[in-house]
């Protein structure tokens, strides 16, 4: 008989198996689970070269899996960009404060070079004031400064930027995108969504050099989450070769599924199946196709069926009929979404507002009827507005709702103030609409636009509490087994990965969580602050210690 490698026991092994088993050992060998049970059901797998590993009371749960995120961009950001986040994510609280950290970049980068910022929220400031070209030529006038949002879905510049990319009053607005302008038609130096990336230095940005110590850092902050398997959720051309240059490298020491971008270079891939594997040890697999639908709702970019609560404090062209736009239209979406279904991808389509939501429910629906096909798992990414009404179809047609769950935390109370009013917010990612339906949703941390913290999502989808302890939502809370299943298990199901990832069974991967304490054991208010002991990514402790 061949005995297992490593033995983890004396502990408390929560499977997220179909019936919510509770082990008290696993028995791993190689990169896979072996077996499940007692201490005594699982002594004939022990012999003299088994490594025993004693948890010592703790709880072992499967690895947490990203739903949706951008680990290669968060690890760029992160790493070589201005953090600009404000609380509760970060530590700058005005725009004197913003200013300030750009200039302190600025002493320290070549004349010419330039100098970007990323998790601005001008509604997280003590005033709201979104910095125009005039306030950032004011931090320099001879570096091209770009101010990402925290959504990732527009910027701000200075007028170095917008000369840099040969803008000027006749520029005219890209498809999906707004130019802001002033009086006479020049740009204001704040772009949104596909109007931004012509201001946005990409070779500065996705500079190769930067990239290993990215990874690097990426991996470190995903494994000390908990995170054993992440996404690049939008990946470029060339991502794929940067990730297996990561793991020859050992750079890379997490698992992650890449979601190609639609509008990329798709037969670079072997595969139009998502949860192919992409190299033998499964460490890379394939996932969706990624398409943009709108955009934030807290950048006033989401599309809605009605108008914003209010209109946005500083920007008065967004004004009191304003419900924000779609990438294209409903038949471009339907159009687009047919295609790549009828080729067999997959599809995860990014939309916010209850609007968007509606064209992509919508173009699935036209998709499915047109090229039947059981099993698709297409996704909403986001969908944080759907409707009641929606919910039903999105169940009827088996789509597969990814919340951004955490961001009734860190923005909860922007959306009941400001955004989408107290009606609206209260459903803001309505994972107790989906568990009532039955509906294997999962939870979210989008990083970059904000930390991976999945214990975070556990917590919210389970409490619904803001950052300031306001409840959001009392009727959309979810029991901790849904909540822990939308990083696990339903997760592992919307990657079709459950075969290999999701929970503690024989044959499956070897990725766990070791947390100090059960979350069923606690109460819900500290499930977010609950202690990660150790991540271990096949069988190998990759941070943390036992």
């Amino acid at each position: 008989m061949d005995f297992a490698k490593t033995l983890f026991y004396n502990g408390q092994v929560i499977t997220m198996d179909g019936v919510l088993s509770i082990a008290e050992a696993v028995a791993v060998r190689g990169d896979r689970i072996e077996a499940v049970g007692s201490i005594e059901q699982l002594d004939g797998w022990v012999g003299p070269d088994t490594k025993r590993v004693d948890l010592a009371g703790a709880a072992l749960l499967p690895g947490f899996i990203d739903a949706h995120g951008h680990f290669l961009i968060n690890g760029l950001f992160r790493t070589c960009l201005v953090d600009l986040n404000s609380p509760p994510i970060g530590e700058l609280t005005s725009l004197e404060d913003v200013l300030g950290a750009l200039k302190r970049r600025v002493e320290l980068t070549p004349e010419g070079e330039s100098v970007i910022g990323f998790g601005f929220n001008e509604l997280l400031l003590d005033q709201p004031v979104l910095p125009d070209r005039h306030v950032l030529d004011k931090v320099s006038t001879r570096h091209p400064i770009v101010v990402l949002h925290m959504s990732g879905h527009l910027c701000a510049t200075n007028t170095k930027a917008i000369k840099q990319a040969n803008m000027t009053s006749a520029t005219v607005d890209p498809v999906g995108g707004v130019i802001e302008r002033e009086a006479d038609g020049y740009p204001s130096g704040v772009f949104e969504e596909n109007a931004m990336w012509a201001v946005v230095d990409k070779d500065k940005l996705f500079a190769l050099e930067q990239l290993p110590e990215s990874m690097k850092n990426g991996s470190i902050e995903y494994l000390a989450s908990g995170c054993t398997s992440a996404q690049e959720g939008a990946c470029l051309d060339g991502f794929l070769d940067v990730f297996r240059m990561g793991l020859s490298e050992g750079l890379l020491k997490n698992r992650v599924q890449l979601l190609p971008m639609h509008d990329t270079r798709l037969e670079a891939y072997p595969s139009t199946v998502s949860g192919t594997p992409l190299t033998d040890d499964y460490m890379l697999t394939l996932g969706a196709c990624k398409i943009i639908n709108d955009g934030s709702p807290y950048g006033y970019t989401a599309y809605f069926s009605n108008p914003y609560y209010k209109p946005h404090p500083t920007r008065p062209q967004h004004g009191v009929d304003y419900r924000g736009y779609p990438y294209r239209t409903a038949d471009e979406l339907r159009s687009l979404v047919t295609d790549i279904h009828k080729k067999g991808w997959q599809i995860a389509v990014h939309c916010n507002g209850d609007a968007a939501s509606n064209d992509v429910i919508d173009a699935y629906e036209a998709a499915l009827r047109t090229f039947p096909r059981n099993d698709h798992r297409h996704i909403l990414i986001h969908n944080q507005f759907a409707r009641e009404d929606q919910m039903d179809r999105i169940k009827q047609l088996g789509l597969v709702p990814s919340f951004q769950i955490t961001n009734n935390y860190y923005l909860g109370h922007i959306y009941r103030d400001l955004v989408a009013g107290p009606f609206r917010a209260e459903r803001a990612n309505p994972a107790g609409s989906a568990w009532r339906r039955g509906i294997p949703f999962t939870g979210h941390n989008d990083a970059f636009v904000t930390p991976i913290r999945p214990l975070l999502t556990i917590y919210e989808a389970v409490t619904r509490l803001t950052a300031a302890g306001d409840v959001l939502g009392e009727h959309q809370k979810v029991p901790v087994s849904e909540a822990v299943r939308s990083v696990t298990s339903y997760a592992a199901f919307q990657a079709f990965e459950e075969n290999i990832k999701g929970s503690i069974e024989p044959g499956k991967l070897a990725d766990f969580v070791v947390l100090d304490r059960s979350p069923f054991a606690v109460h819900p208010e500290e499930i977010k602050d609950l202690e990660i002991q150790a991540t271990i990514v096949g069988g190998k402790v990759v941070s943390g210690g036992l």
